[in-house]
């Protein structure tokens, strides 16, 4: 039941319960899970969490964009990632695309850390509020949604 309010009322087939997926399993030795325990979420939980000023609901005529920000220098060598990935969001989703310009990772602007291999890793709650006071975002007024990406290493500051 909490699954089907999870999806809406006409969430089109290809989010309909199926046989073909199961909930998963129990952790086992080596899965993210096993080694890095987390408490989850609940539909309901994040439907709380998603509060301040966040669109929680559909996609509205005057609310419909879709504004994909790259965050750090990793996207120069891969320049056709970012329109693929646009025109994929445009075709599955059905909605516009806006891509801002890269928004590079500044060592002092953003928290970071090294793993244990010596890479760079930033704090993604720096790149939320970050992205939430970028002005090539807010410029955007029809935004539905807010999409960062990035191929840099990030964490959750939970650790």
């Amino acid at each position: 039941e909490e699954c089907l309010a999870a999806i809406g009322k006409d969430p089109g087939p290809a989010c309909l319960p199926s046989p073909s997926f199961s909930k998963l399993p129990r952790a086992k030795a080596g899965d993210w899970l096993a080694e890095h325990p987390e408490k989850g979420q609940t539909y309901s939980g994040y439907r709380r969490s998603i509060t301040g000023g966040f669109n929680a609901g559909p996609p509205r005529p005057k609310f419909n964009v879709v504004v994909l920000v790259p965050l750090g220098k990793s996207f120069e060598g891969f320049p056709e990632f970012l329109g693929a990935l646009a025109t994929f969001i445009t075709a599955y989703y059905l909605l516009p695309v806006v891509t801002t310009a890269v928004v590079p990772l500044v060592k002092n602007s953003f928290s970071s850390r090294e793993n244990e291999f010596g890479n760079r890793q930033y704090l993604i709650g720096d790149m939320f509020t970050m992205m939430a006071k970028c002005s090539q975002v807010r410029a955007v007024r029809e935004q539905f949604c807010i999409l960062g990406v990035t191929l840099e290493d990030i964490y959750p500051g939970l650790l």
